[in-house]
């Protein structure tokens, strides 16, 4: 499978970056299950591993808000590869938004 690793620079308390990423995975789950509703995740602290379907693709990672970047780790299929540049900046938009 291919990864994608990003980071994400922000000037939050770790905790509230790791509450704003929760908060926005409950939100596209429950808005939008159809093509995100099979997202699991499992939280330590400020650290999550994650797998699930979204718009039909299966995916897995790890993110971790730290003290100053959350850093994203994705890994996808192999179909998905021609996608790349819009997943990433779909995930960094979205990033910008709930970090600032």
């Amino acid at each position: 499978m291919p990864t994608l690793t990003l980071s994400f620079p922000h000037t939050l308390p770790p905790e509230e970056a790791a509450a704003r990423i929760r908060g926005f995975v409950a939100e596209l789950r429950a808005g939008h299950p159809e093509y995100a509703g099979g997202i699991r995740e499992s939280w330590e602290g400020t650290r999550a591993r994650f797998e699930g379907t979204v718009m039909g693709f299966t995916a897995s990672g790890e993110i971790e808000a730290g003290d100053r970047e959350v850093r994203l780790i994705l890994s996808y299929p192999f179909v998905a590869a021609p996608f790349r540049g819009r997943i990433e900046a779909m995930i960094r938009e979205t990033a910008e938004t709930l970090l600032h």
